[in-house]
């Protein structure tokens, strides 16, 4: 179902780019999404944790490529922890 963008005003305002932006990062998003997922795939394959095919087990709640990346842009633009405590390098390890 997905959400229903009315105007451009509203993209921007619940993803922070313009519909031109966000049809132009579409498709990045999807090979990089696509990727990671056969990367997480492999690995558990190697490591023997693996007990399902690609596809198997339960479906998610975001099943277009376009409602995944609404959700990441708007979580990102509305994360007020993120804003109160930005991730510095002390953060990481």
């Amino acid at each position: 179902m997905g959400l229903q963008i009315r105007d451009e005003r509203q993209m921007k305002a619940l993803t922070g780019l313009s519909q031109a932006q966000f049809d132009a990062l579409l498709p990045v998003f999807s090979d990089i999404y696509r990727a990671t997922q056969q990367h997480t795939y492999a690995e558990g394959l190697q490591s023997g944790t693996r007990r399902r095919r690609p596809g198997g087990g339960s479906k998610g709640k975001l099943p277009t490529m376009v409602e995944k990346l609404q959700f990441v842009l708007y979580y990102y633009k509305t994360d007020i922890f993120q804003l109160a405590f930005p991730r510095s390098s002390y953060d990481e390890g």
